[in-house]
């Protein structure tokens, strides 16, 4: 694909917002992986959903079950007590699970996939590196007796950085909109696998259906905290509201991919 040459300035019409709800982020054990009636165990404090799209990954020497493939994209089709029963995302054809995986000291993670909101109006995100102070005393002696002339300036440091942000959302009747569950999403106490991908530029990937192109992209990106909600209602607007985030982890950082 063609870079662009030019350097004209973007609008918020490049930009986008891509999230992942709070607590659909799975560590799951073979035994969680049942032969029996064809399920999976998340637990019941997840909030996965019908219809979520997932994908399994390996952590520290971990296999999965034969009937899965990492990376493949899976949707949900049932959730009761605790166990979710899966199909492929591409077909809709079922999955058989083979109760074959094997734990090896690691764990399978299952996650849902990041899907586009439409209801952002905007959204910021400040980064603010704390300073180390990092000053010496002099190694040597001062131009004059007993000490130095002037005044030694303070070195400093960055240090682990603060970064947090917000999203302003239209609030909609479609109680199934994602935004609705990233308002929702605030007031979990387990959050794990909340994430936000934050567009200046969305570069379509050009496939059916489009997607965004992220080496061509330019985002911010990670694992975040949902810490606060807040919304007005009266008859003369538009109801909006604002949800805060603090991102603890950083995985892209404008063209920069973090490991």
């Amino acid at each position: 694909m063609p870079v662009a040459c030019s350097a004209t300035a973007l609008t918020g019409s490049s930009g986008a917002v891509y999230f992942t709800p709070a607590a659909t982020k799975a560590c799951l054990l073979a035994a969680d992986f049942s032969d029996g009636d064809n399920d999976i165990d998340v637990g019941t404090d997840k909030d996965f959903r019908v219809g979520d799209i997932v994908t399994f990954g390996l952590k520290d020497g971990a296999t999965i079950d034969s009937g899965l493939t990492v990376g493949t994209k899976y949707r949900i089709k049932t959730i009761a007590d605790g166990k979710v029963e899966i199909v492929t995302s591409a077909d809709g054809l079922d999955v058989t699970i083979a109760g074959d995986g094997a734990d090896n000291g690691g764990h399978v993670e299952m996650q849902n996939d990041p899907s586009g909101i439409c209801e952002v109006r905007e959204w910021s995100c400040d980064f603010s590196a704390s300073q180390l102070d990092v000053s010496t005393l002099p190694c040597g002696v001062g131009a004059t007796a007993g000490a130095a002339k002037y005044l030694q300036p303070k070195k400093t440091q960055a240090g682990p950085p603060e970064i947090t942000g917000t999203m302003t959302l239209y609030i909609t009747n479609d109680e199934t909109s994602l935004s609705q569950r990233l308002m929702e999403s605030v007031i979990y106490t387990n959050q794990d696998g909340a994430a936000v991908k934050l567009y200046l530029n969305a570069v379509s990937d050009g496939a059916t259906e489009p997607a965004p192109d992220d080496a061509a992209s330019a985002f911010i990106a990670g694992e975040v905290v949902f810490t606060d909600f807040s919304t007005t209602v009266n008859s003369d607007d538009a109801t909006t509201a604002e949800v805060s985030f603090s991102m603890w982890k950083v995985t892209n950082w404008i063209g920069l991919a973090i490991s």
